[in-house]
């Protein structure tokens, strides 16, 4: 009777050092998914502020740039006082 009453007394052991690592690791998953989304977060502003800075160090884009104003005349039928000249 003794021996059924120690290997009960065990597995009772065993299962309470279960619950209690299965509860530890259950409130720490908390805590490392809040660690791993803040880390996704830095890394999230690290990366728009490069990207920020890039835009920043571009040239503006002119939308007249690459027109040509002499090439305006041409295209409209004008002529200009140099092209008359010349014919």
């Amino acid at each position: 009777m003794r021996r059924a009453c120690r290997r009960a007394q065990s597995i009772l052991e065993y299962a309470l050092i279960l619950a209690v690592v299965s509860a530890a690791l259950s409130a720490m998953s908390i805590y490392v998914q809040r660690a791993v989304q803040a880390n996704i977060k830095v890394i999230e502003e690290q990366t728009n502020a490069k990207a920020v800075e890039v835009d920043i160090e571009e040239e503006p884009i002119d939308a007249h740039d690459d027109i040509d104003p002499g090439e305006m005349g041409e295209e409209s039928g004008a002529t200009s006082a140099k092209d008359r000249v010349t014919r």
